[in-house]
């Protein structure tokens, strides 16, 4: 079976229903991924990404043969931690967690099936959901850092400036503080110039001059005026 032939199927069954849903994916123009699944042969670059985009080796995206049972059972043993066993067109089960309960034979089409089946409601439902779960906690754990280290900087600079107990001592107490705060209390302290300086004046410190990065300033409506207007 030709590339193009593989990449389609493999593209399909890891939930891509179209070229376009892949190429986004990969960062590549539609029209240039197209033509791979028309006969074109990608740099080994693209390939390598198609590969690990599609979670299958390069041996399946370039034909090389490999039983369907011998990948079933390869992927039984990565997920359950025991062998699949061949014999005739039988499979019997080894070294399995015994909580698992595998200890009865299985046809090994029946036995493909399932993990086939498996595989693709994994791709299709369960990874989406899995994945969208992680990337969106993990970038708020980097708004999290990022917010910390502007709240240190800004604090850094004012202690530089009038220093009122050892800098050690400071740092340990801000450090300590900052870990116990929660996410909600995070945003009030950036947000909230008034809680802000409420929660720096446990330090000593002169707050007045101490002013939020400009992604988390204190932003008014155009048309309030603020106490200190000119206008």
């Amino acid at each position: 079976m030709a590339l193009k032939d593989n990449l389609k199927r493999l593209r399909e069954q890891a939930g891509y229903s179209n070229g376009k849903e892949l190429a986004d994916t990969l960062g590549i123009a539609y029209p240039r991924y197209m033509t791979y699944e028309r006969g074109s042969w990608p740099n080994e670059e693209i390939l390598t990404k198609i590969a690990k985009t599609l979670h299958v080796s390069m041996d399946d995206l370039l034909g090389y043969h490999v039983s369907d049972f011998d990948k079933a059972a390869a992927l039984f043993h990565e997920s359950v931690g025991g062998q699949a066993v061949l014999n005739g067109n039988i499979v019997t089960f080894s070294n399995t967690p015994p909580a698992e309960h595998l200890y009865r034979p299985i046809h090994k089409s029946a036995f493909i099936n399932a993990i086939n089946d498996c595989v693709t409601k994994f791709n299709q439902e369960t990874r989406p959901k899995l994945l969208k779960d992680m990337i969106v906690s993990r970038i708020r754990g980097e708004y999290y850092a990022i917010d910390i280290m502007n709240i240190v900087k800004a604090i850094d600079v004012i202690r530089s400036q009038s220093p009122s107990q050892p800098y050690d001592e400071f740092e340990k107490a801000l450090e300590e503080a900052l870990e116990k705060i929660s996410d909600e209390e995070l945003t009030k302290i950036l947000m909230d110039k008034s809680y802000r300086e409420k929660f720096l004046s446990k330090y000593n410190l002169d707050t007045a001059s101490i002013i939020c990065p400009p992604d988390h300033a204190d932003k008014k409506p155009a048309t309030e005026k603020g106490p200190h207007s000119k206008e």
